[in-house]
């Protein structure tokens, strides 16, 4: 293992750490919310695009690590 892989690796686990973290973090935003109103405009306004960015954040980790282990 190369440290450029081993480098590649640590920050795709810390991508996936993170993005898991911050997913969690928008749905108990969501929940603290008044009413079911405000609920549904933060599941609306916040969670479900802050869903696909840490979702295209964490595809785009994950294939960069495949792309640099099968340069082998």
């Amino acid at each position: 293992m190369t440290i450029k892989q081993f480098a590649c690796l640590a920050l795709c686990l810390v991508t996936c750490f993170g993005d898991l973290a911050t997913f969690g973090f928008l749905l108990s935003w969501r929940d603290r919310a008044a009413t079911p109103g405000l609920r549904r405009a933060r599941l609306l306004r916040g969670v479900l695009p802050g869903a696909v960015a840490l979702g295209a954040l964490l595809l785009a980790a994950l294939v960069r690590t495949m792309l640099l282990w099968s340069e082998q």
